[in-house]
């Protein structure tokens, strides 16, 4: 209702419009979300109006949601800081997929990748997503060679999905000679 109150030029003035938005969100208020953003521009910022615009349309169940958030992907791609942000909102709206997706983009730039491993290798665990527990873990070891833990973890897993079954014995073999 405050919010009402403001003139147009105040309600541009950061970070008033992600306040707005960041409101109608908890109220689960998707039409006065989706409004809110279309009269809007972001700016520096403009790939998380599309992820909170992708939230109003996934609330009112329609279509052009996905196209919203490849929107908020693409603008924040090659920008680590960006996709903590877009990891942060799905993760709050409970988009596992969606924060997922954002996790591996994150996996790819030094200063985010272990961070983004290690929040995929819990998910993964928690779900019981053994495949992907297995991906992670064979990109954990391409970071970490020499961490024995993990090659023991990632030749079990391998073993267990029945996936680089060769490899994963002479991974296990090796740590056995190692430990003896």
């Amino acid at each position: 209702d405050f919010a009402r109150t403001l003139t147009a030029d105040t309600l541009k003035k950061w970070p008033i419009p992600l306040a707005i938005a960041d409101c109608y969100t908890r109220l689960a208020d998707w039409r006065e979300l989706e409004k809110h953003l279309r009269s809007n521009n972001w700016e520096q910022l403009e790939f998380l109006r599309h992820a909170y615009l992708s939230r109003a349309l996934r609330g009112q169940d329609k279509s052009n949601a996905e196209r919203e958030w490849s929107g908020a992907l693409k603008l924040a791609d090659d920008q680590p800081r960006y996709l903590t942000m877009l990891s942060e909102r799905a993760a709050e709206w409970g988009w596992t997929k969606e924060r997922s997706d954002v996790l591996w983009a994150l996996s790819k730039f030094p200063e985010s990748q272990l961070n983004a491993l290690d929040v995929l290798y819990h998910n993964s665990i928690e779900t019981g997503d053994t495949p992907t527990l297995h991906r992670v873990l064979l990109r954990l070891i391409e970071l970490k060679p020499k961490d024995r833990i993990l090659q023991n973890n990632w030749a079990q897993i391998s073993l267990l999905l029945g996936v680089e079954t060769e490899r994963a014995y002479r991974m296990a073999k090796s740590g056995l000679r190692r430990t003896s």
